[in-house]
């Protein structure tokens, strides 16, 4: 069951609180109860003011859950947190309570949230990853292998990170490019630079189709010394380059022997 109550909003000295009227509490079920808050601001401490009224008060929990998704659990009596801290105030808070023993009634007496006003959240660090787009590469067509280094969780600031080339493909086997909106590539130390809300750099490694027979390749490129982000889970991808020159015939053995019929 859902109860929408109407909320009163008092500014207080240190930041706001908001008043709700009760409402009974379903037998052997969870009843929630919404605050719609308008203000627009950053949570700092919170206190849920509550006064439960039941028979079995002992088998009801309580939560409360943030417009953003953050769920903190109470005592029936409720209290003091800091779980919200630095979320947005504005957007629908909601009062979880379970009765858990049947045939036990009760109901929510008073509410209410106390906010204070608190700071914005730090930024989020970026996250540097690299992944194959397109791991298949060949000689035949100069077929190039594709790798992509993206940036997330923040896309402000210039962030950098060093990109090495290991596997079995020398350098010579294949030609180097870089692109992206944004992206600069130093050849000589592998310093890939994104500027600021730059999210992605394309590396793509076009092979050399040379006349030598060799069995097919592989090259991998891994990520290291992020500066300005952190390295997420994926540092290094690899991709293989298939040769197309075949073997060339042995000679044949022995002395050749002419006849004359």
């Amino acid at each position: 069951a859902t109860a929408r109550v109407d909320i009163e909003v008092r500014p207080v000295a240190d930041g706001y609180l908001y008043i709700g009227e009760g409402g009974a509490i379903a037998d052997r079920s969870t009843t929630t109860f919404q605050v719609a808050v308008s203000d627009n601001f950053f949570v700092g401490e919170l206190t849920l003011n509550l006064e439960i009224s039941h028979s079995s008060i002992g088998q009801v929990t309580v939560a409360l859950i943030s417009p953003e998704g953050t769920r903190a659990e109470f005592p029936v009596t409720g209290g003091l947190t800091t779980a919200f801290n630095g979320e947005v105030a504005e957007g629908n808070w909601t009062l979880e309570v379970n009765d858990n023993r049947n045939r036990d009634t009760g109901r929510v007496t008073t509410w209410s949230l106390g906010m204070i006003e608190g700071e914005a959240p730090p930024p989020a660090t970026p996250v540097l990853d690299i992944l194959a787009t397109d791991a298949s590469a060949a000689e035949a067509g100069q077929d190039p292998a594709v790798f992509t280094v993206t940036r997330s969780a923040n896309t402000a600031g210039e962030v950098s990170v060093t990109v090495s080339s290991g596997g079995d493909a020398m350098a010579a086997d294949y030609g180097v490019a870089v692109t992206g909106s944004g992206v600069t590539w130093d050849v000589a130390t592998g310093l890939l630079t994104l500027a600021d809300g730059a999210e992605t750099a394309v590396i793509t490694l076009t092979p050399v189709d040379d006349r030598e027979d060799e069995s097919d390749e592989t090259v991998t490129l891994t990520l290291s010394s992020a500066s300005g982000a952190d390295l997420g889970t994926s540092t290094s991808a690899s991709a293989t380059i298939v040769d197309n020159d075949e073997v060339a015939p042995p000679p044949p053995s022995g002395t050749p022997v002419l006849d004359i019929a």
